[in-house]
């Protein structure tokens, strides 16, 4: 038997089994149309609900930025860097061509700000971002091959739902809360009886705290000083 690790709901399956919870479905019976409409904007509505509470919704992707002969200075402004990053983390600078690899320290203003030379060239040793107002990822020093690029772990923010089909960026142990709290949702909105309102909002509740309880948060600062 061959083990898989990727079990994961469409939004539209969510939605629909939000919808048996609460008994506006049927089982064996599919959503309207209309329905899986105001299914899909109570979804969206929940999860930014969801992440305004402070809950760690989001997921991890690994990117690479390609460094210019001479440019220290990489902005979402000038379409270099995406604007969805909440934390950078696990970096390293490479050759292309070499195929070599360095470390590269994630520093804070008072330490970049603090180099007597701003603009040597060289190998980038040091890397600070800022991810406040508008992103930005400066280099010191500045780049002075065009064979280097810079390899980098971003905790990210969630994408919208979308497509019928696509799936949630969250760990798996997110999907039941998720669920359950569309649930609670719908079933006030489609005026479900009160005890069932209120025992929906309640096991809601638990299931996000425990999974809650489960996440590791995310440095919480936009700068790491090398160790």
């Amino acid at each position: 038997m061959t083990a898989t690790y990727d079990f994961n709901r469409t939004r539209n399956q969510i939605i629909t089994r939000a919808l048996r919870i609460i008994g506006a479905v049927a089982d064996g019976d599919d959503p309207t149309a209309q329905d899986l409409v105001e299914g899909a904007e109570a979804l969206e509505s929940l999860v930014k609900w969801l992440q305004g509470e402070g809950l760690q919704l989001w997921t991890i992707d690994e990117r690479t930025l390609t460094l210019t002969k001479g440019k220290g200075e990489y902005t979402h402004a000038l379409g270099d860097i995406s604007d969805d990053m909440l934390v950078v983390m696990h970096c390293r600078l490479r050759d292309s061509v070499t195929g070599q690899g360095w470390m590269t320290g994630l520093v804070d203003d008072s330490v970049f700000r603090a180099v007597n030379q701003p603009d040597q060239p060289g190998r980038p040793e040091m890397v600070m971002v800022e991810l406040r107002e508008s992103p930005k990822i400066s280099f010191w020093p500045i780049p002075d091959l065009t064979t280097y690029y810079w390899q980098y772990r971003v905790v990210r923010k969630l994408a919208d739902f979308d497509t019928a089909l696509g799936t949630p960026e969250m760990p798996q142990r997110w999907l039941d809360p998720l669920v359950y709290s569309l649930a609670a949702n719908l079933a006030d909105e489609k005026q479900i009886s009160l005890e069932r309102c209120a025992y929906l909002q309640a096991k809601a509740k638990q299931m996000r705290e425990t999974a809650a309880q489960l996440d590791n948060d995310p440095v919480d600062t936009f700068y790491v000083r090398p160790i």
